[in-house]
């Protein structure tokens, strides 16, 4: 698969699941707007997007790097692990993984949709035992970061 299309499928997928993302970090839409200096309508318009992509490679960056800065300053092990292992299954690239495995990908996935639609974080996080097993393996199986995934240079300053 060519960067450009891993490129593409990563950033659909921050902007089909930017809500879901949004309730298991608990933000409203105006939250996640003033954390990344943008107006609440461009999080409305990235939401609501199904068809075509129209977030950009910063902004999923920036959100990304907004995840990973807020889950790393929450004290509850537990819940830090677990806001984690959701997000990490609903944005990670695991289509070459075995069946088995995104079976496990979909369950969590499933917990942040249950969540978006409203169900508590404390029930959802009655199932997470099942879960944190599934997200290990996960994490071991899993090659490269979504940093790398994105296909950023590695030398930014131009010189070869």
């Amino acid at each position: 698969m060519s960067s450009k299309n891993v490129n593409a499928k990563m950033l659909m997928k921050m902007q089909t699941n930017l809500l879901v993302i949004r309730k298991i970090m608990n933000w409203k839409q105006q939250d996640l707007a003033d954390k990344l200096d943008v107006t609440r309508q461009t999080i409305i318009r990235i939401e609501s997007e199904r068809k075509r992509i129209i977030l950009k490679k910063t902004q999923y960056i920036a959100i990304r790097l907004l995840i990973e800065k807020e889950i790393s300053k929450i004290v509850d092990d537990e819940e830090r692990d677990n806001k984690s292992k959701m997000v990490s299954a609903i944005l990670g690239d695991y289509d070459d993984m075995d069946d088995e495995i995104k079976k496990n990908v979909e369950i969590v996935a499933l917990a942040g949709g249950a969540l978006a639609s409203g169900m508590t974080m404390a029930s959802i996080m009655g199932g997470a035992a099942v879960i944190s097993a599934a997200m290990f393996t996960l994490a071991v199986l899993k090659k490269e970061t979504w940093l790398e995934r994105l296909d950023i240079p590695e030398n930014t300053d131009g010189d070869k």
